[in-house]
């Protein structure tokens, strides 16, 4: 399954090139910005990234934070009042909550929070920024996953490690004039063969079979 991901992935990228003259890739968020202030006795967390998508006067932000494991819809509630009792004046936000900052970067871990005026986040322009007196917020607990070791947390950040490292196959685009039906299938076996040596790699340091590195990356990969 994640090698046909990966293979739905270049036939996208096939198909503009092959119909889109010029072929371009989005730049990555900044999410280096660290948000510091003081933050409520009744709840811990970590802002590990502020997102600027304000449209013209329209403040709208992205935060990116990092709370316990155990916590609960209260508790990601709280967190989030306390980040916008501590922020500047907005008119939106969302919060991706994770448990470990290593993960920030993708979908949350353990839910999503929005603010946003009469629920609505395609209406924050309706109201004065700063005026918080029409929003409500609305908050998801992402569904439980089985219980991960610290164990299987580290065999998975070295095999995502070592597939992201330099030489990785996964953004590499057809030359010019080359046969897309051949260099798919050769990118093909060349991915096979780079994430095969992640899991072996990783497997043998840890004493595991290769097939057993890969669920458990897949297993953290997916929850």
């Amino acid at each position: 399954m994640y090698r046909t991901s990966w293979f739905l992935r270049w036939a996208v990228i096939v198909g503009f090139i092959l119909f889109v003259v010029g072929c371009g890739s989005s730049d990555k968020s900044d999410i280096g910005s660290q948000v510091g202030g003081e933050q409520s006795q009744k709840v811990k967390y970590k802002v590990v990234a502020k997102k600027d998508v304000s449209f013209g006067v329209t403040k709208r932000f992205e935060f990116r934070v990092v709370v316990p494991s155990s916590a609960d819809k209260a508790y990601l509630e709280n967190v989030a009042r306390d980040i916008i009792d501590h922020e500047i004046p907005l008119n939106a936000a969302t919060f991706l909550f994770y448990d470990r900052e290593e993960d920030s970067e993708s979908i949350y871990t353990i839910g999503k929070a929005v603010w946003v005026p009469y629920g609505n986040w395609a209406r924050a322009s309706e109201v004065e920024t700063g005026d918080y007196s029409k929003h409500q917020m609305i908050v998801e607990i992402k569904e439980k996953t089985p219980v991960l070791t610290s164990e299987e947390f580290a065999i998975h950040d070295e095999i995502k490690a070592m597939l992201k490292g330099p030489g990785n196959p996964y953004s590499e685009n057809p030359p010019a004039g080359a046969d897309i039906k051949e260099w798919m299938a050769k990118q093909s076996t060349k991915i096979a063969q780079w994430e095969d040596n992640a899991y072996k790699t990783v497997a043998k340091k840890h004493n595991i079979t290769p097939q057993k590195a890969k669920e458990i990356y897949l297993k953290v990969e997916m929850r």
